[in-house]
């Protein structure tokens, strides 16, 4: 999840282990990537909140299939001010430098001069330690697949 393998790789991986074709496998696997719905709510509640003028970014831990298929089938860059993968920036949510620093959100912070308190996470995911709460981000940890419609218009 921090770019360590391609899709590729983890596929062969599999396909190895289950003694199964790599090109079916690796077909299934685009195909689940290309395949995933976002609840078209959500896409009008994101829609509001960048209305007015609040960035809504989406920061995954995830692999390299999340840039190559499922961003692009859900058309993502036109909904989200900004895609922050895992795979790309080489660290997870909740890793930090020596300092304190955060690993995954210290660039994009920078870059748009935002503090970690002017920032809200919502996320399936713990906070573990509290190490992004002790940072700054306000957490608001939902259930996988549930609350983050409500979490959305608690921002509006």
């Amino acid at each position: 999840m921090i770019g360590d393998f391609d899709s590729e790789t983890v596929i062969k991986h599999l396909a190895n282990k289950l003694d199964y074709p790599f090109s079916k496998l690796f077909g299934e696997f685009i195909k689940s990537c290309e395949n995933m719905l976002i609840d078209p709510e959500v896409l009008s509640l994101v829609g509001k909140i960048r209305a007015k003028k609040i960035k809504v970014v989406v920061a995954t831990d995830n692999m390299d299939s999340f840039d190559r298929w499922t961003s692009s089938s859900l058309n993502l860059k036109n909904h989200f001010d900004a895609l922050l993968n895992s795979y790309n920036i080489k660290a997870r949510k909740n890793d930090f430098d020596e300092n304190g620093n955060s690993l995954f959100f210290g660039d994009y912070l920078s870059t748009h001069k935002l503090s970690p308190s002017e920032t809200i996470l919502i996320d399936d995911s713990e906070d573990k330690e509290n190490l992004l709460s002790n940072y700054g981000v306000n957490c608001r940890k939902i259930e996988y697949g549930t609350g983050l419609k409500e979490e959305l218009r608690n921002i509006l």
